[in-house]
């Protein structure tokens, strides 16, 4: 069994943003308890902040995301500048993340830290992985080609790189639990047993 609920919000104030997202994901999830959650955020709120009101709520989350371009859900549409939190429960699904980053900005590295980490914390083999990384100085292309080559010959791997309006060039983050991260890779792996459909 897997439960999901999704909460967004476009309120101004990063608290007020971050309490109502939390509210809303809390409430489609429908009572149970998230063991794992993936935010993504508009690059102009305090993400320190937002990770610490979805602390607050839940202390022993499992938490990665990153900054986008454009948030987009069935509820609100497409923003540019919103919140977005997903929040996970299973009875049966294991989750488990990592994040990964190196002074020279070696995707190499970088990805082989996030994986190994997150490996370290599950005893069943990955099914799938969601992943997001910096594309700035990191190259998204050489993530993707490390992760394939090193999770098990069943695990897809999804996800993408952490974004930014282009009018801008602000630098953008990743998300792990309550830390905000620059220049890092992060991701989440499902073990046990998950059952899911993708189309290219």
């Amino acid at each position: 069994m897997l439960k999901a609920g999704i909460g967004h919000s476009d309120e101004i104030d990063t608290s007020i943003a971050s309490k109502k997202a939390i509210q809303v994901a809390k409430h489609n999830l429908g009572g149970f308890i998230p063991q794992v959650g993936i935010v993504f955020a508009g690059l102009d709120f305090d993400h320190q902040i937002m990770l610490d009101e979805i602390y607050r709520e839940y202390p022993s989350i499992q938490l990665i995301g990153c900054t986008s371009g454009g948030e987009l859900t069935s509820e609100l549409g497409f923003s540019d500048d919103s919140i977005v939190l997903l929040l996970l429960h299973s009875d049966d699904v294991q989750f488990s993340i990592g994040y990964g980053y190196d002074n020279d900005m070696d995707s190499d590295k970088a990805s082989l830290m996030a994986y190994n980490m997150a490996k370290s914390k599950s005893e069943d083999t990955e099914k799938l992985c969601i992943v997001f990384t910096d594309s700035f100085t990191l190259s998204g292309n050489r993530v993707i080609e490390v992760l394939n080559s090193i999770v098990s010959p069943d695990c897809k791997i999804f996800g993408g790189v952490s974004a930014r309006p282009f009018v801008t060039n602000l630098t953008t983050k990743q998300f792990f639990n309550n830390q905000v991260l620059s220049q890092s890779v992060v991701l989440l792996l499902f073990s046990g047993p998950v059952e899911y459909r993708y189309s290219v």
